[in-house]
């Protein structure tokens, strides 16, 4: 299985032995003892950018015009950015009858001015209390 990861600057590429620093990435993949990928078992081995590219792990593609480093497998889709949901949860969300909840009411600009007099007006008379108290003294 293969694991992109972000290197804290004590890692180093097992090929290599070469040090990858702090934010570099690198790809921990897991091995059988012949150096083939397996899916789960084996032992992992970390591959700096450059080893991995030589091994086939790692390739550039471009997505939306800009070219990106990235450890999937040709055959594996890069994950698009967009946020539209999945057919499936578009479709069971069609199906599903709940009710919207209600929107919160928004304060007029009338309202928030308002609020914001009333609060400095207290903080004005908070200021004239103690003068007020020690005038009557």
């Amino acid at each position: 299985m293969r694991r992109g990861c972000l290197s804290v600057g004590t890692v180093a590429c097992d090929i290599c032995k070469r040090p990858i620093p702090y934010p570099d990435r690198y790809l921990m993949v897991d091995e059988d003892a012949s150096g083939e990928e397996v899916n789960q078992g084996g032992r992992s081995v970390r591959y700096c950018i450059d080893c991995a590219k030589e091994k086939g792990y790692a390739r550039y593609k471009e997505i939306k015009g800009e070219m990106m480093l990235t450890f999937l497998r040709e055959s594996e889709p890069v994950p698009s950015t967009e946020t539209a949901p999945p057919a499936a949860a578009v479709a069971s969300a069609k199906s599903a009858k709940t009710e919207k909840p209600a929107k919160p009411a928004k304060a007029s600009a009338k309202d928030e001015k308002a609020s914001v007099e009333k609060t400095a007006d207290k903080a004005a008379e908070k200021q004239k209390a103690p003068a007020k108290a020690a005038a009557k003294k």
